[in-house]
């Protein structure tokens, strides 16, 4: 079955700077095709209060997540194989549209602040 947005995967997923780490991962899907995905990652390392782009995630049978975690909206993967993820479950609906609308605002931030000024040459 083809991996689609708000599932949650185990992966092995680069560290926030694109660099490697050794072990897996849990991430909610963002974008996927048959080939690839873009993932965003679950961590489980977060203290309160939580930076608002951090969402918390439930403990539930639907996103079979077994400890408290934050979904990282500025933590996104570069192109991941699909054949390297294994679903274990799914984000709620509401949490799924509210990290794509983080994403989104966090890429445009980025942006923004790699543009030069306007009437810079």
């Amino acid at each position: 079955m083809p991996l689609k947005p708000g599932d949650i995967v185990i992966a092995n997923i680069p560290d926030p700077n694109g660099d490697p780490i050794d072990h897996c991962h849990p991430a909610m899907v963002l974008r996927a095709n048959a080939q690839i995905a873009y993932l965003v990652a679950i961590s489980t390392k977060f203290s309160r209060p939580t930076p608002k782009h951090w969402l918390e995630l439930p403990l539930n049978a639907n996103t079979n997540l077994r400890e408290p975690c934050v979904l990282k909206c500025h933590w996104v993967t570069t192109p991941i194989d699909v054949a390297r993820c294994n679903k274990i479950g799914e984000v709620p609906t509401d949490i799924l549209d509210l990290a794509t609308d983080w994403v989104l605002a966090l890429v445009e931030q980025k942006k923004a602040a790699n543009q030069p000024p306007s009437g810079a040459s």
